[in-house]
């Protein structure tokens, strides 16, 4: 059966009940009212046993749900029977009717308690407190209002008694289904049809009340129809099924600070304390009951308020706390790492406070490679050795995404080798397979008026300092690296803007064959700075690379390149070609491809025109992107050249995966020919292995007729050099003779 037909059936339940009321109050005692009262309940009972199976999982939710139906109508069929007098005349057989009754609303408050559960966990004793003190309330205003006016009459206080029993546990229902609404997923029709359906039944008890204490001069069916409403809406709940959705959602934090919740807590005394000045002439042992119910009440209050107190005072450390740690490893987080050493340099005791900026290598390329949860893992790891390493009284923080601050007053370089050496294990990645990863120390100190500010950033230019000299190093700041960072960013800065300033070039260099005909020119980016001059490439290609401007000029480097080619192939044969110099974020730029192809496009060459080398250290790091970039530009024809070949950490295994075609002989290792050593042994060595992968080989770096020479005779393809022409404009390259310099 669809959910759309138990649905439809509970409203249809509610929309038929009017009818039905009014059919019982016409019938008023009569067999017509009897009979709809007993289809009402029987129907209920119904409801519970069919509903209980269809919707709730848990065998408790069923069986309570239909043991309560069972208790109620088996109280109100007792009740019935001895207010006729079907069961004698006795009044002891009053009490006979509260048995079952007491049994159904047990059984209805273990409904309602195994449906809060889930609030109950996190309200604590607030859940309980709250429903209590709504309970205690309504009890003491119904006993005040109900008993204490027929005290004199013995046979109708055992009555009344148990009607303000029958209210207080009323109220203690309703004040734990209330406790549903603080979730919002729980407010769907089920909860509504049971709110409604214990409030009718505790409308119909408080009518009850009333008429044995005199207070309510009305026709029993006046008051039963409260009680056959309460039947109708609890039947509701029972068909619907999202009685089921009752147990699901998350509870409300802040419940202890509810307003609604607290509104309640002040009405259950307020009302309560009202009534009792105004009705003040109990004594004896009601008025000890009294007195006792309404220290209860207080005490409860207080309670409440205590417990809201404490909750309160928790989440603000709480949030105290996370305002101030980091999430992920629990070190402080930047600014309170900032402002807790700042208020150690102002201390005047005399100790001097160093700082320590620790950095994890190649953390990037650990995030590229196995994702971002490795990447969390090891940041955890980090911050835990770095802790233990640093000793107590340090100052730990995480100030940027792998960046930690370490602040101390022993002996700085002690500590910052103690966590080099933390490093030193391996790390563990999340499926448990180790992984090596090490870091990089700056060090400074402080000096006479130095500020949080300047301690942290002369430490981070020592950090550079050791990231570029070999990583896995420790570095102390001095002056001398504070004037090359100053003038590192003063030349980022006129980096961003020098192509719009055309302050940029592209100059060409030739290579040529043995046989000294030029073969194809290397493509090499010169900056000139107004009232400046030249700055060196090796000085502003790393800044450019790591400003993230690499990919910008890495284009129009390209674009140049091809352009400047065109009138060369047009002048000294159509075999020519241009290379060009990427670095490794260029060879990972996912936009890379269409560089390439709008280049060579735009200037009407086909792919084997272009050769695009690349350095040892670019293949090492390998990425995803890297090989995709590489294999689709091999695929269109583009060749790749390992350029400083010899000198980093290249293997025949990159060589393979990247699909080089040329191979660079370094010019370290030509300036050394004709030295005693091992020089020529290993430019031969590489000459065979490349010959052997079917690779051409370049010597660059050839300044000497006799390095020429001997080159040519130990077997290379191409020779580069200031010998055969240093990088020059491309329109004065332009008008070298196609044969360049012979080689005798």
């Amino acid at each position: 059966m669809t959910a759309a037909i138990p649905r439809a059936l509970s409203w249809a339940v509610i929309g038929v009940f009017p009818l039905v009321g009014a059919l019982f109050v016409l019938g008023d005692g009569s067999a017509l009212g009897t009979a709809v009262a007993a289809a009402v309940v029987l129907a209920a009972v119904a409801a519970a046993c069919w509903g209980g199976r269809a919707h709730l999982d848990l065998p408790v939710l069923r069986w309570s749900l239909v043991g309560c139906a069972a208790g109620f109508v088996l109280s109100e069929l007792t009740r019935v029977a001895v207010a006729s007098g079907g069961l004698g005349g006795s009044r002891a057989l009053a009490v006979l009717p509260l048995v079952p009754a007491l049994a159904g609303y047990g059984l209805a408050l273990l409904f309602i308690v195994v449906m809060v559960r889930r609030v109950a966990s996190q309200a604590g004793l607030v859940l309980w407190i709250d429903a209590g003190l709504l309970a205690v309330g309504v009890t003491l205003v119904a006993w005040t209002t109900l008993v204490t006016p027929v005290l004199t009459d013995p046979a109708r206080v055992q009555e009344a008694a148990f009607g303000v029993l029958y209210i207080g546990i009323d109220a203690l229902i309703i004040g734990l289904v209330l406790q549903l609404s603080v979730r919002p997923v729980a407010r769907v029709p089920a909860f509504w049809f049971m709110l409604g359906g214990f409030a009718a039944m505790t409308v119909g008890d408080v009518g009850r009340a009333l008429e044995v204490a005199g207070r309510l001069d009305a026709s029993p069916a006046a008051i039963d129809v409260w009680q056959l409403a309460a039947f109708v809406l609890l039947t509701a709940t029972c068909l619907h099924p999202s009685v089921a959705e009752l147990r699901t959602g998350a509870a409300d934090h802040a419940v202890h600070a509810n307003p609604a919740r607290l509104v309640i807590s002040y009405v259950a005394l307020t009302v309560p304390t009202i009534v009792l000045l105004e009705n003040r002439s109990a004594s004896g042992l009601e008025h000890r009951l009294r007195t006792a119910l309404y220290v209860v009440l207080v005490s409860a209050v207080f309670a409440r308020m205590c417990l809201t107190a404490v909750h309160l005072a928790r989440l603000q450390r709480t949030t105290r706390h996370r305002a101030d740690h980091d999430e992920l490893t629990g070190l402080l987080n930047r600014s309170a790492t900032l402002a807790t050493l700042q208020r150690r340099l102002d201390r005047t005791d005399g100790r001097t406070t160093h700082l320590l900026f620790v950095d994890v290598d190649h953390f990037k390329q650990v995030n590229d490679t196995w994702g971002h949860g490795t990447g969390d893992a090891v940041l955890r790891q980090a911050a835990s050795r770095i802790l233990r390493a640093s000793g107590p009284g340090a100052v730990v923080g995480r100030v940027g995404g792998d960046e930690f601050v370490v602040g101390c007053h022993e002996d700085p370089l002690a500590v910052a080798t103690r966590i080099r050496g933390a490093f030193a294990e391996s790390f563990a990645r999340p499926d448990g397979e180790p992984l090596a990863v090490t870091c990089s120390i700056g060090v400074a100190s402080q000096g006479e008026g130095t500020g949080i500010d300047t301690l942290v950033a002369d430490a981070d230019v020592a950090m550079y300092s050791a990231k570029k000299a070999d990583r896995n190093s420790i570095r102390q700041f001095s002056q001398q690296e504070r004037h090359l960072a100053d003038e590192t960013a003063q030349l980022r800065q006129l980096l961003d803007g020098a192509l719009e300033r055309d302050e940029l070039a592209v100059h060409l260099q030739p290579l040529v064959d043995v046989d000294g005909a030029i073969a194809g020119y290397e493509a090499l980016l010169r900056w000139t700075v107004p009232g400046r001059g030249p700055v060196p490439p090796d000085v502003f290609v790393p800044i450019a690379d790591g400003a993230g401007l690499m990919e910008r000029l890495g284009a129009w480097v390209l674009r140049e390149a091809c352009a400047h080619l065109v009138p060369l192939r047009e002048r000294h044969g159509p075999d020519l070609y241009v290379s060009v110099n990427l670095t490794a974020r260029q060879l990972a730029d996912t936009g890379l491809h269409d560089a390439v192809t709008s280049a060579l496009r735009s200037a009407d060459l086909p792919p084997t025109a272009l050769w695009l080398e690349l350095t040892e250290s670019s293949m090492v790091r390998d990425t995803v992107a890297t090989r995709e970039n590489v294999a689709a530009l091999r695929r269109i024809g583009v060749v790749f050249a390992l350029d400083d070949f010899g000198t980093g950490f290249a293997s025949l295994a990159h060589l393979h995966d990247i699909d080089c075609q040329v191979v660079k002989i370094d010019r370290s290792f030509v300036a050394r020919l004709g030295e005693a050593g091992s020089a020529e042994a290993i430019i031969r060595a590489i000459i065979a292995m490349a010959h052997s992968l079917e690779l051409s080989v370049v010597a660059e770096g050839v300044e000497t007729r006799a390095q020429a020479e001997r080159l040519r005779l130990l077997g290379v393809d191409y020779l580069q050099g200031y010998y055969f022409g240093r990088p020059t404009a491309w329109d004065v390259q332009a008008a070298l003779p196609a044969p360049g310099r012979q080689i005798a």
